[in-house]
């Protein structure tokens, strides 16, 4: 099974019907090692609000971009000698994956992990988190690389929720579809850590000069479990001329047969529980459609306009092959303008220009 991933980059835009491809499928490694050291020391807090030169990410990366890319990832378990000073966060046997991850419940306090850099060079940082029941929002962390925010973009990191349909669409007494309840996926997820106002597309970077580091990360809003924090190389992503003949070269043939429909509303994902399926009767273009009821057959308008808001599709592929992608769309909101979305295939960009993919008016 393969999943389409679509993510908010600008405004919104309203109606999807989808044909596509999914190549190959791209999963995480993470390592985590068992066991825990842990204290607590008042001493040991960071006063964040002084902890920030104030830089931007365009000020920060503008000094450090001329520096190599890492070459291997670090990956730092959560649940292993790690310091916690007014954090309510302990090491608990990880069911779902027969590991242990660290709980953290109180929202506050500050928790840190000393690592090692074995070569100088820029990292993207991502987490291994699950949230727990809490506010039904984000989790929320402030990012410390020995005991400083390197720039502001990191005194504020998301780590979204995820919601599913509760159930099968409902319907009135007349046969009018109403949108089923939301109902959250508490579920293991891997998320970079991204600029909350959207004027990076790319996962956040930080160099850093080989020898010993400390990570610290403050909760700054919902309780969650972290599995593990992985600093990787920035990917390179190909530009479509590049990864089609790349494709081409692997002995990929274009795909010949029916065309995939994916219904937009029926989106297996979200990071928003209001991002429900909603009904148009004004076009009969609009899939399914009907003249007389309110037919659930779009997903997104003014409900999809937050930064990094994503919506998921499970789609399966019966044939191997390259496929053309389309979008049945209404962009009615940035006159005259355009609205942003990125478009990931299992986690990935496909190539380049999927990172910002244009609706025009």
């Amino acid at each position: 099974m393969n999943h389409l991933r679509i993510k908010q980059v600008c405004v919104s835009f309203v109606c999807l019907v989808l044909s596509f491809t999914m190549f190959s499928n791209a999963f995480y490694a993470v390592s985590v090692t068992t066991g825990q050291t842990a204290d607590t020391m008042q001493s040991d807090y960071i006063d964040t609000d002084g902890a920030s030169d104030k830089l931007s990410y365009t000020a920060y990366y503008s000094s450090v971009g001329k520096n190599n890319a890492s070459d291997e990832a670090i990956v730092i378990p959560a649940a292993t000698n790690f310091k916690s000073v007014n954090a309510d966060a302990v090491a608990v046997k990880n069911e779902d994956r027969e590991n242990t991850c660290l709980e953290w419940t109180n929202e506050s306090g500050q928790v840190s992990w000393n690592f090692m850099v074995p070569k100088s060079g820029r990292y993207c940082i991502s987490f291994v988190y699950k949230p727990l029941p809490g506010h039904e929002n984000a989790v929320n962390l402030k990012v410390l690389f020995d005991g400083v925010i390197p720039y502001t973009e990191l005194s504020n990191i998301l780590l979204p929720r995820y919601w599913q349909n509760a159930g099968n669409i409902r319907e009135d007494s007349f046969g009018n579809q109403i949108a089923p309840e939301q109902e959250e996926c508490f579920c293991w997820n891997t998320e970079y850590a991204k600029d909350t106002d959207g004027l990076h597309s790319e996962p956040l970077e930080i160099y850093l000069e080989t020898g010993e580091h400390t990570i610290t990360l403050e909760s700054l809003a919902e309780p969650f479990c972290l599995e593990s924090i992985q600093l990787t190389p920035p990917t390179v992503v190909p530009n479509y001329a590049e990864q089609l003949q790349a494709w081409k070269n692997s002995g990929a043939q274009v795909y010949d047969g029916k065309s995939l429909t994916i219904e937009a509303e029926t989106a297996s994902c979200k990071t928003s529980k209001s991002l429900v399926p909603k009904a148009d009767n004004t076009d009969v273009n609009v899939s399914p459609c009907s003249t007389n009821l309110n037919l659930l057959n779009y997903i997104g308008a003014s409900n999809w306009k937050n930064m990094n808001d994503t919506l998921q599709w499970k789609v399966k592929v019966e044939k191997s092959g390259l496929y053309s992608i389309a979008f049945h769309f209404r962009q009615s909101y940035v006159l005259d303008g355009q609205s942003y979305r990125r478009l990931e295939i299992d986690g990935e960009l496909p190539f380049a220009e999927s990172a910002d993919l244009s609706f025009p008016y």
